[in-house]
């Protein structure tokens, strides 16, 4: 128990050292915490970046992962950060992470027509194959205000799914489910003659609403 209690001291005060020197508002990128913590022990570093990622780690998706896999999986989570009007992503990249907003507004784009609103707790990506994993993007992902994310790299996600194939089977599955907004070209995300008459009045404050059960933000988030 005394283990216990000095193990989650000592993560919280390096958490906190951690965000004070790099604060999730600030208009740049951090270094990523495994580049900082790359001389540490492999158990104490792995423990600490499951404490940093801890808010995309607690995503219901997750769920069925065993720690080991939890574990593995915080050591390919960065932090990265977008300022407004900065593009995340364009329509055709290739998708090289999958994105949690932990703050800030961020805008899906197609042809010049709002898509999407995201926020806060919403997750970007696409719905994952372990045959094809080459995905390019069916839109463009641009930042409204500043915005904090946490990212997973797909390349180091896929070695953790080989690496315990008993939880690869539902992260597949079960991604799917948790997408706010899904990427995969080909995946394509309808907006109807009506919603998109209704946002392109001028001066309607008006947003599509999407077939892939979005909810729309009515306004910048945090």
């Amino acid at each position: 128990l005394q283990n216990s209690i000095h193990t989650t001291v000592t993560l919280s005060f390096l958490s906190l050292v951690f965000h004070s020197y790099f604060p999730p508002t600030l208009p740049f990128s951090a270094p990523s915490s495994p580049q900082l913590l790359k001389d540490f022990p492999d158990e104490l570093r792995s423990d600490i970046t499951m404490h940093l990622n801890k808010e995309i780690l607690e995503l219901s998706l997750f769920a069925s992962a065993s720690r080991g896999c939890l574990r593995s999986l915080s050591l390919h989570i960065k932090t990265s950060f977008c300022t407004p009007g900065e593009y995340l992503l364009r329509q055709g990249d290739a998708l090289q992470a999958v994105f949690f907003v932990c703050s800030g507004s961020m805008e899906v784009l197609k042809d010049g027509m709002v898509l999407a609103i995201l926020g806060k707790g919403d997750l970007i990506g696409a719905n994952l194959s372990l045959d094809n994993r080459v995905i390019k993007t069916n839109a463009d992902v641009k930042a409204l205000t500043y915005c904090d994310l946490q990212c997973i790299n797909l390349k180091g996600l896929y070695e953790v799914l080989d690496l315990y194939p008993e939880y690869s089977h539902h992260f597949v599955q079960d991604i799917q489910l948790d997408l706010t907004y899904n990427l995969r070209e080909g995946h394509e995300t309808h907006v109807s003659p009506h919603n998109q008459q209704a946002f392109e009045l001028e001066g309607q404050d008006a947003h599509p609403k999407c077939e892939n059960d979005l909810y729309m933000r009515d306004s910048v988030a945090n």
